[in-house]
């Protein structure tokens, strides 16, 4: 195989993961837009559900990075002329990523909101559901006690 051959493969390859981790990048924004969705309602179910496939999404944006980057510097290595294609993949990718960080702060800032609030209203219900004083609490101590009955 010459090198015409191996860049070109190299290329393909590259292309490839590129797509998958747009793709993946893609879901992850939509994601977090249903996050949003599921924070603002207060649905503690969904939210979880969204908790853990958030991770999965990470955990597999982080093996395709994994795989990219020593495909990448394979690539730069042979010195193409810059493909298009990979270029407009990697503009895509830094966009997406701008996307993902910023919807991933915002919903940060409504969970934490969101548990101010719920905080709140703990300390408000355990408040109120503290039981009725005794009548008796505000005689005092006894100090002596009457034993001639």
């Amino acid at each position: 195989m010459n090198q015409l051959e191996q860049r070109v493969r190299i290329q393909r390859r590259l292309g490839r993961y590129l797509e998958r981790q747009r793709d993946a990048l893609q879901g992850y924004v939509a994601l977090l837009e249903q996050e949003r969705g599921a924070i603002a309602s207060g649905d503690a179910d969904r939210l979880g559900c969204y908790a853990a496939l958030e991770g999965e999404l990470v955990a597999g944006l982080a093996a395709l990075g994994r795989v990219i980057e020593p495909l990448d510097g394979l690539y730069r290595r042979t010195r193409p002329p810059e493909e298009p294609a990979i270029t407009g993949l990697r503009d895509t990718l830094r966009r997406l990523g701008e996307q993902a960080r910023i919807g991933n702060q915002e919903n940060r800032s409504l969970l934490r909101d969101r548990l101010a609030q719920l905080r709140l209203e703990i300390t408000e219900v355990s408040r109120l559901a503290k039981p009725a004083p005794s009548p008796y609490a505000s005689i005092g101590e006894p100090r002596l006690v009457d034993i001639r009955s």
